[in-house]
């Protein structure tokens, strides 16, 4: 009973598989298409974090940080619209004592902020102004570029030509022609290169070091993939 169960399934996954071409002669091609490009903005997430004894001077302080940081950002020509604020968390900190017992030990409130800097060789000096201000961590950051949608239509025109031109080379080889097109399949997406190049931003306290960091911009391939059946005449 289960080898028949299992002929069965086997069965109606071939027949699926069967089911995405036509019955007529046809070929499945694959094309690719990529761009490179330089990315030309920069978004960094950032976390604000302060413990206290009560909850109420915990978000003073973060609400503190935060404004202080919003305060200087038209220095970096950052718009409103380049800045996400999540709202502020409060929670309770506990400890446990010598004998296991849980007890209150003050309060921790944080907020994430999400910032897009435009002008990319101000990166490191955005970055040491933020710490300044009692940023507590810079938790990531993301190069990208502004006309990505343009960049992977770009790539996917690449990847159909480059379909097509397959597609004629074998059928012509094979003494045939390509003919109308039975389905199209299409995937995208960004690769970057490696992110280097970048000396330590040390921290203490709330002050920068002297030193200042020097980074490089990463290469993004964008790419495109089309999987492409066709019906041969």
């Amino acid at each position: 009973m289960k080898k028949l169960g299992l002929f069965l399934a086997l069965a109606f996954v071939s027949f699926s598989l069967q089911a995405n071409v036509p019955q007529n002669a046809h070929i499945r091609i694959t094309g690719e298409g990529s761009i490179n490009a330089e990315p030309d903005q920069v978004t960094f997430q950032l976390l604000v974090r302060a413990e206290k004894d009560t909850a109420l001077a915990a978000k003073q302080t973060v609400d503190q940080r935060v404004n202080a940081l919003l305060a200087e950002l038209e220095t970096f020509n950052i718009a409103e619209r380049d800045v996400i604020a999540a709202q502020l968390l409060t929670q309770s900190r506990f400890e446990y004592g010598r004998e296991g017992q849980r007890e209150l030990a003050g309060y921790e409130a944080s907020r994430s902020i999400s910032v897009t800097l435009r002008e990319l060789p101000r990166m490191s000096a955005f970055m040491d102004y933020a710490l300044s201000v009692g940023i507590e961590e810079i938790q990531s950051i993301q190069m990208e570029v502004r006309d990505h949608a343009e960049l992977e239509m770009a790539a996917l025109n690449l990847a159909i030509e480059a379909a097509k031109i397959q597609g004629h080379a074998i059928a012509e080889q094979f003494g045939t022609q390509l003919g109308s097109v039975y389905s199209v399949d299409v995937s995208s997406g960004s690769t970057r290169g490696q992110y280097g190049g970048v000396e330590r931003v040390l921290v203490s306290g709330s002050r920068m070091q002297d030193s200042v960091g020097q980074y490089l911009q990463e290469n993004m391939e964008i790419k495109a993939v089309v999987h492409v059946v066709f019906n041969l005449e």
